[in-house]
C-alpha cells in the first residue's frame, strides 16, 4: 500500500522534511486560521516535494503545482519576469482558497475535494454522475478515476499516518522550532537577486528558492516587489541593496515552543 511505498522511500521523506522548513509555519498557521484539516499541510510534499522551482510535465509550477489556467483564476500572474505560482506565500493563499472552494463544491467531502485538487472538479464530478447513473456509490473510494488521482488521496493519508507515529515505521521525525525564520522587504528597484545573495553571504540556492517568483532572478523595475529573506540577514542585505522602501514585515512570528514535523491535528 501507500504506507509501504513511502516507508521504502526514506530519502523522499527526508527531502520533504528538509525542504518544508522555511514554509511549514506559514501553511500551518493559515490552515489553523481557516479551520481546515492539518493534513492539507502535507499536500505540497506530495505535489512538489516542497520545491518552489519545480515544474510538472503539464507545466504546473510551485509548491502547490498550479497549472496556468487555475493560477490565473486565483490571481497568480505570470509575466516575462515573474511567475506568482512559484511564490510560496501567495501560492499557499491561492491553494487554500481553491481547496475551500472544492470542499464547498463537493458538499463538505474532503476526500473528493482533495481528489479534485489533483484531477479537477469536472473529472471527479463526471465520475460521480457515471456511478450514480449505474446505481453505485459516489464517494471517492467508489469512483473510477485515473491511477494518479486514485493514488493521490491515500498517499496523503498514508503520509499523515506515518508522521503521526513515525517510530512505528522505523522513522525519525525531527522537530521544527516555531520561531521567526523569514522576513520580507519591498522595493521598486530592479535588483539582481543572484548578485545580492552572493554579496550578502546568503546561501544562493536557498535564497533563489524563497524568491522563485522571479523567474529571471531580477525584480521588476517600477513595480512593488516583495523579496523574502532569512530574518537574520538584515544588515548584510541592506549593505547590498540599500533601504528597501522602509517596508519590512515578519514572515513568521515567534512562538515559545516547537512542533513535530507534520503531526496532523495539532
Amino acid at each position: 500500500g501507500q504506507i509501504d511505498y513511502l516507508v521504502r522511500n526514506k530519502r523522499f521523506l527526508e527531502s520533504i522534511e528538509r525542504n518544508a522548513r522555511p514554509y511549514l509555519y506559514e501553511i500551518v498557521t493559515e490552515l489553523k486560521r481557516r479551520r481546515m484539516p492539518m493534513e492539507l499541510a502535507l499536500l505540497p510534499g506530495i505535489e512538489s516535494g516542497y520545491r518552489t522551482t519545480v515544474y510538472s510535465h503539464s507545466g504546473a509550477a510551485g509548491l502547490w503545482q498550479f497549472i496556468k489556467s487555475t493560477g490565473d483564476y486565483y490571481g497568480l500572474k505570470r509575466t516575462r519576469l515573474v511567475d506568482l505560482r512559484r511564490d510560496p506565500k501567495l501560492s499557499t493563499q491561492a491553494a487554500l482558497d481553491y481547496l475551500e472552494y472544492l470542499h464547498r463544491f463537493f458538499d463538505g467531502d474532503w476526500e473528493l475535494a482533495i481528489a479534485a485538487y489533483n484531477g479537477g472538479e469536472g473529472t471527479v464530478s463526471r465520475a460521480q454522475k457515471a456511478n450514480a447513473a449505474r446505481g453505485l456509490k459516489t464517494d471517492f473510494w467508489s469512483l473510477s478515476l485515473r491511477k494518479e488521482t486514485m493514488d493521490y488521496v491515500p498517499r496523503l493519508f498514508a503520509l499523515s499516518k506515518i508522521m503521526k507515529n513515525p517510530r512505528r515505521y522505523g522513522l525519525t521525525v525531527y522537530r521544527i522550532p516555531k520561531t521567526r525564520v523569514l522576513s520580507t522587504v519591498t522595493t521598486r528597484r530592479a535588483i539582481d537577486l543572484k548578485e545580492a545573495a552572493r554579496r550578502s553571504d546568503m546561501d544562493p540556492n536557498g535564497f533563489a528558492a524563497l524568491n522563485a517568483r522571479y523567474v529571471r532572478h531580477v525584480t521588476e523595475p517600477g513595480s512593488n516587489n516583495t523579496i523574502i529573506k532569512s530574518e537574520d540577514s538584515g544588515a548584510s542585505w541592506s549593505s547590498v541593496t540599500g533601504p528597501c522602501d522602509g517596508t519590512e514585515n515578519l514572515y513568521a512570528v515567534d512562538v515559545d515552543s516547537e512542533y513535530k514535523f507534520f503531526v496532523s491535528g495539532q
